[in-house]
Formats: C-alpha cells, structure tokens, sequence
C-alpha cells in the first residue's frame, strides 16, 4: 500500500464518519423510547469508546493475516448494513401543529 492509497481510504472514512455521525445523533431519540434515552445514550458511548479500545488490535489482526486493503474493505463493508437498515427504516410522519408557512 502506498502512501498516497492510505491518505485517500483514510479521507473515505473520515468523509464517512462526518455523514454518518451527525445522522445517527439525529435519529437516536426516534430509535429509542423518551424514559430510556439517558441509558441508551450512555450505552452508546460505552459502545463507542470499547470499538475505539479494541479496533486497532482487531485491525491489526486482519492485516497481519490478509492485508492492508483487505482491512479497509471489510471495514467498508461493514457500513453496508447499517445503510440497509436505514433505508429499509419506515420512519413515521411528523404532523406539525404550527400554522403552514408562506412568503407573503
């Protein structure tokens, strides 16, 4: 792998990461009911700080046993399932009580 190759996966996944992080802030409080958003939301950072702890050692396992590119294409793929779920996501429609706006 070359240098310039690694920069540019990992620009692809810090363009990701600025998508897909704002976005999951947003739909949190839908995912989860009002009375367990505290704990959910605690939960989620324990996740996310244990993925930060043990996903280098994992990366370096799959490097050491496929290879570099190998590494950043599951970790690619990985996403895919997370893009189904929010797609095939029936999100239900708001009805907003406030009055509809206009330009006059």
């Amino acid at each position: 792998m070359t240098p310039w190759l690694l920069l540019l996966l990992t620009l692809a996944l810090s363009l990701e990461d600025a998508i897909e992080a704002p976005t999951w802030r947003a739909i949190f409080p839908e995912l989860v009911h009002k009375n367990d958003l505290t704990p959910a939301l605690a939960l989620n950072g324990i996740e996310f700080n244990l993925a930060r702890a043990t996903g280098p050692g994992l990366a370096g396992l799959v490097i050491a046993v496929a290879g570099g590119c190998d590494c950043f294409l599951l970790d690619a793929l990985s996403f895919l399932g997370v893009i189904f779920v929010i797609f095939a996501w029936k999100r239900p429609a708001r009805k907003s009580k406030l009055p509809v706006e206009t330009f006059k």
